[in-house]
């Protein structure tokens, strides 16, 4: 309890990250200082991550916009004037009193959120296992969202860094992820952990479709795992779609939508997943719902088939034994597997760090100051077509921080090898601080005091009964 306490005051004192003032555009964000910056530049890449605790569940609502202005009328006019049903809204510029105060660039960290889940894939031994093991740890990705807000889209070059430290003796998750393509949208995500012998590569790129009273996302992109220590043995997995429902009228629910697959083929094994819904009118299916099935690569047998709810439990039927039991337990593995992110201090981050570059604009949210979040994302926006204007008369091509393109696969991308050395990224901690991690107890007290936070009132209504999506509460699916 020391150690939370002092890293608690240290948290508390840090000062917040520093961003430019408007009018200096050369150092503004998430810009390179110059169109001509070498890629293999490590300016702004800290040789340590020291302490500075990130949590990784869904923050508290922010306070209520000032404007009296605010109703699902008013957001369903400004989208139904701007867009068809069917259409892409992958570009659509929505006002910030929607948004939620943080990137998607920074929401790649929830892939760790029950990261523990990593040293029980380390830890088994035969193929089949480790092959379970990798889907719990890809249900346990999945993330109870708030309806109705979304994050910031990512900014080209935009960067977020982080590392999560294990418990006991199996050293830290390094993550890297940049956003290296704004048009379409394209974010790089890599995690790393030598001690474990585990890696992975992945990209998303989401395509948004609106179909009246629901928005659909199709997360484009694949996963690659690989274990080093099982002769570089792989794993292969695409994602479902993303589906939000009752926009404008009905039951209002994020759910997850479609199928995702996985494959390894040095244990030829493979598994589909399909993620139920309850439809537009919440007439038919089963909320968070999931049925799949694990077969053999080379004929198509089916050795399990698994039925349940990613949000509460998914049991796994043996098809031989007609035999049961749980596959994935969501309350069990929050409360044994969930981890804490460390970041980079303020004055070790890039320009384009995530939290760096949306600072005032996630301030003004937060606040309920409207106007000045506008604005502020405004400025952001307008910046960057302003770079991109320079970029396309100086014919200069753009380079990305941290990541390369793979040469072998169609579409992928991978960490610069000169930046993947094992200790690239270390953590400075005190030994209080390291003993709280590798015991679990900061962990835990993070954990209990986010249950406070989240212990709200429901949230509160408009007329005829609607919630109201974007005030305080929970709301979460």
């Amino acid at each position: 309890m020391a150690a939370t306490a002092a890293a608690t005051a240290r948290r508390a004192a840090a000062p917040p990250p520093a961003v430019a003032s408007e009018s200096d555009d050369d150092e503004f964000v998430d810009a390179r200082e110059s169109l001509t910056s070498p890629s293999t530049s490590l300016a702004g890449l800290p040789a340590q991550i020291p302490h500075n605790y990130s949590r990784i569940e869904p923050l508290p609502s922010p306070i209520p916009p000032l404007d009296n202005e605010l109703s699902i009328f008013r957001l369903a006019r400004e989208v139904i004037s701007s867009v068809k049903p069917g259409a892409d809204v992958t570009n659509i510029n929505l006002p910030a009193y929607i948004l939620d105060p943080v990137s998607a660039l920074e929401k790649t960290k929830k892939s760790m959120q029950r990261g523990e889940l990593l040293q029980d894939i380390s830890a088994a031994q035969d193929a089949h296992t480790r092959f379970l093991n990798v889907l719990r740890f890809n249900f346990s990705g999945l993330a109870k969202e708030r309806f109705g807000k979304k994050p910031y889209n990512p900014v080209l070059g935009e960067v977020y860094r982080c590392c999560f430290p294990h418990r006991g003796a199996a050293g830290e998750t390094l993550l890297v992820s940049e956003q290296v393509s704004h048009h379409p949208p394209i974010t790089a995500l890599h995690l790393r952990n030598d001690t474990l012998g585990f890696r992975m590569n992945s990209f998303t790129a989401p395509e948004p479709r609106f179909w009246g009273n629901t928005l659909e996302v199709k997360l484009r992109g694949e996963i690659r795992i690989v274990l080093t220590k099982f002769d570089n043995e792989e794993y292969i997995i695409t994602r479902p779609y993303v589906y939000m429902s009752g926009l404008f009228a009905g039951k209002q629910r994020l759910e997850f939508n479609g199928s995702s697959s996985f494959s390894c083929p040095k244990s030829g094994l493979g598994a589909e997943i399909h993620y139920k819904t309850r439809g537009p009118l919440a007439l038919r299916g089963d909320i968070n719902g999931v049925t799949g099935r694990i077969f053999k690569l080379a004929n198509n047998e089916t050795l399990h088939t698994m039925d349940g709810h990613w949000d509460k439990k998914i049991m796994l039927m043996d098809v031989r034994t007609n035999t049961q039991k749980t596959l994935f337990d969501y309350e069990a593995i929050i409360a044994e597997k969930s981890m804490v992110a460390v970041l980079p201090p303020p004055h070790e981050e890039e320009n384009s760090f995530s939290t760096r570059v949306w600072a005032k604009c996630s301030e003004a949210i937060k606040t309920g100051d409207t106007a000045a979040a506008n604005a502020e994302k405004r400025r952001i926006e307008d910046h960057q077509r302003k770079l991109r204007k320079e970029r396309k008369e100086a014919a200069v091509p753009w380079q990305w921080h941290y990541f390369v393109k793979r040469e072998d696969v169609q579409e992928g991308y991978d960490l610069r090898p000169d930046l993947a050395p094992n200790g690239l990224l270390k953590l400075s901690l005190t030994a209080q601080e390291i003993a709280g991690l590798r015991s679990g107890n900061i962990v835990r007290d993070m954990q209990i005091e986010m249950l406070a936070e989240n212990d709200n009132p429901e949230p509160r209504k408009l007329g005829g009964g609607r919630l109201k999506v974007f005030g305080r509460g929970r709301g979460k699916v």
